[in-house]
């Protein structure tokens, strides 16, 4: 029988995971920003106060400016208000010459009219007229021979139920 040679055992090894060393990593993070945050609040608890500052009051001096001299200032909106009354005298004058012009061509309308309708009554007036003659009416006898009267075959014999024989 040949010789089996025995393969050596298999050594234990702890888990190394990836989240582990991430976790640890947090966790000094977390201790050093914890540690900040405390000596933040410890030095924002520790008050010093600034000396107040000693200043010279103010005291205002006199101007030795001249005053201001008042101009009147052209307001756009005077011009306007000129321009406007300007424009509106115009078209016063304007419409009244049209007025006029108006009324004078309304009187002429109505002088020609009243003439027409004077032209038209005394066409109206009814007049005789002379008697037409026409060529008197000739009545002559037609050619076509008399119709013969012929009954329609009716039939009914037939429609009543009564057979005629042949």
């Amino acid at each position: 029988m040949p010789h089996v040679t025995s393969k050596s055992l298999t050594k234990p090894r702890p888990f190394e995971l990836k989240t582990e060393l991430r976790g640890q990593a947090y966790q000094d993070w977390l201790s050093e920003h914890l540690i900040e945050e405390q000596q933040k609040e410890n030095e924002e608890r520790h008050f010093h106060s600034h000396p107040v500052p000693h200043y010279e009051p103010f005291i205002p001096k006199k101007s030795t400016k001249p005053l201001t001299q008042h101009h009147p200032i052209p307001l756009t909106a005077d011009i306007r208000v000129e321009k406007r009354r300007e424009f509106d005298r115009h078209i016063k004058e304007r419409g009244e010459a049209e007025m006029l012009q108006c009324i004078e061509q309304a009187e002429l309308r109505s002088r020609s009219e009243k003439r027409e309708i004077r032209a038209l009554r005394k066409e109206l007036v009814h007049k005789a007229q002379p008697i037409k003659r026409y060529a008197p009416l000739i009545i002559r006898p037609s050619e076509r021979p008399l119709t013969t009267p012929i009954s329609p075959p009716l039939l009914t014999l037939i429609r009543t139920g009564k057979r005629i024989n042949k």
